[in-house]
């Protein structure tokens, strides 16, 4: 997608190589292979990864899965067909791709909040997803910049009501990313501020509230679209615990 966020995020996500990143990475693959399993009786063969980036799936699947891959990187694009010359790889904006194929599994790993306006911007990606899946496909992705997986600071003051409840005016939030390792510095605060008008950041070190989407608008977006939103506590697959969740949201949109 278009620069934003993401050049300072990435900067920042420094355990590509540990073996915490390793069994995060499985774990994503697991959930891949059981969501096949439910919802295509586990006969999807064709994945496509949307914003792969370094490409960490395709090792774990590519024996499984005839996959192929869009990136908005040039250099991303130019490693994996260096790598896996054959596989399908293609340099395009997530909103915007067109392949002459349809994929029964299109997957987006810590990728679709990488744009410059994720509320607007989701929907667009969204239905350009659904356009490329077959007639029973799936979409699988994760949201790390949820609004139900952040969590109030507990070193600020706050007015001690949820972002976007009715009379809310100050909240102060940090996040810590699902699969990061503890200390490791990778978290953001952020002030908002939630009025008639709706929500908008009055700080933050890397991005606005333009940014931050809740489940209940995925799901809508996913009706809009024709498609079912399920939705689990991480990739480990576990329902949120009354409806909270302890690591970002991530979806399954099925027709």
């Amino acid at each position: 997608m278009k620069k934003g966020i993401s050049k300072h995020f990435f900067s920042r996500y420094k355990f590509e190589k540990s073996e915490e990143y390793k069994k995060d990475i499985m774990a994503k693959a697991r959930f891949i292979n059981n969501a096949n399993k439910r919802f295509l009786k586990g006969k999807g063969r064709k994945m496509l990864d949307v914003g792969f980036g370094n490409a960490p799936l395709i090792p774990c699947l590519k024996s499984k899965y005839d996959i192929s891959g869009v990136d908005i990187s040039k250099e991303n694009v130019a490693k994996a067909r260096d790598n896996y010359p054959e596989l399908r790889f293609f340099k395009a904006d997530m909103r915007k791709f067109k392949i002459d194929e349809k994929y029964d599994m299109i997957v987006s790993i810590c990728a679709i909040d990488h744009g410059d306006d994720l509320r607007k911007e989701l929907e667009k990606t969204i239905k350009n997803m659904a356009n490329h899946l077959n007639k029973s496909g799936i979409i699988m992705f994760d949201n790390p910049l949820s609004l139900d997986s952040w969590q109030r600071d507990s070193t600020n003051e706050y007015d001690g009501k949820l972002i976007g409840e009715k009379g809310t005016k100050y909240s102060f939030l940090n996040h810590r990313q699902c699969g990061e390792p503890k200390n490791s510095g990778f978290t953001y605060s952020v002030s908002i501020k939630a009025n008639s008008k709706g929500i908008s950041a009055e700080n933050s070190d890397i991005f606005t509230a333009k940014y931050l989407i809740g489940v209940d608008q995925v799901k809508a977006i996913a009706k809009r679209n024709g498609l079912k939103a399920y939705v689990y506590d991480g990739w480990e697959g576990k329902s949120p615990k009354g409806g909270k969740f302890a690591k970002e949201p991530v979806f399954i949109l099925a027709r």
